[in-house]
């Protein structure tokens, strides 16, 4: 009986080349604008909430203090 024939090998593939990057523009940072109520009104409202925060910490350690807890 004759040997089976074989199959060719099987061709491998190249190194997939990689895609060149698209070149873009470098995107333009946004600054704020000198004297723009926006901006400055963020820094008096974090103030206030802090403010607000120390006030009602030492209110509730003077109440426990009171109470003796």
């Amino acid at each position: 009986m004759p040997p089976m024939p074989t199959m060719p090998p099987m061709p491998t593939p190249g190194p997939t080349p990689l895609p060149e990057p698209t070149p873009r523009p470098t995107p333009i940072a946004l600054l704020p604008v000198a004297g723009d109520p926006s901006v400055a009104q963020l820094p008096k409202i974090a103030l206030m909430a802090g403010g607000t925060a120390v006030v009602t910490g030492a209110g509730l350690l003077v109440v426990a203090r009171r109470k003796g807890i």
